[in-house]
């Protein structure tokens, strides 16, 4: 499978996937801004608006980076190219394609548009895109589409006064959708 991108930043799914596709509408939501519209010249990670992401960490890798058994649970987040065995995964890695999250709705605001991260406190410009009546269009990795809330994809984000930290709520079960063990962050 494709991974986000490369030790340069030069994104690797977008032009890795235009081979299978018939022309480069496919890769601009029409919900989103028109500078979005990819031109086919490959790009850098932060260097454009692009109205689509991948699932490049995964939930517990994006919780948890340093943790060597939740890394790279995502689609695949960069290539190290010294190892691709590692960094490109196989579609059989997957345990429940029709339930993992390849695809989806990007913020489209310029940073990081071309991967999702499902935390919402690590990185606002990485969260679901709100398009489409306050949710986002997910590409699962056997093929199908759903339209999901964006508050159930990553939770409800909001400050404790009290701890005075940033809490993201969730509902549980969640993380399995974004993981390639489909299991809960619990199991």
């Amino acid at each position: 499978m494709t991974v986000q991108h490369n030790l340069s930043g030069d994104i690797l799914w977008v032009p890795e996937l235009r081979p299978y596709l018939q022309n480069l509408e496919v890769y601009w939501c029409p919900s989103g801004p028109r500078a979005a519209m990819w031109d086919g010249v490959p790009f850098k990670h932060s260097t454009r608006l692009f109205t689509y992401g991948l699932n490049a960490w995964g939930w517990r890798e994006s919780l948890n980076p340093a943790d060597p058994v939740n890394f790279n649970r995502g689609i695949g987040g960069m290539d190290r190219s010294w190892d691709d065995n590692i960094w490109r995964k196989k579609i059989g890695c997957i345990k429940n394609a029709s339930e993992m999250i390849a695809f989806l709705d990007s913020n489209c605001v310029g940073i990081w548009d071309s991967t999702v991260d499902p935390l919402l406190d690590v990185n606002i410009g990485e969260g679901p895109g709100y398009r489409h009546r306050m949710g986002a269009n997910v590409v699962f990795a056997d093929g199908h589409s759903e339209w999901y809330k964006v508050d159930y994809l990553v939770g409800t984000m909001y400050y404790d006064i009290n701890t005075k930290q940033v809490i993201v709520s969730n509902p549980k079960g969640l993380e399995r959708m974004w993981d390639d063990d489909n299991l809960d962050s619990n199991q």
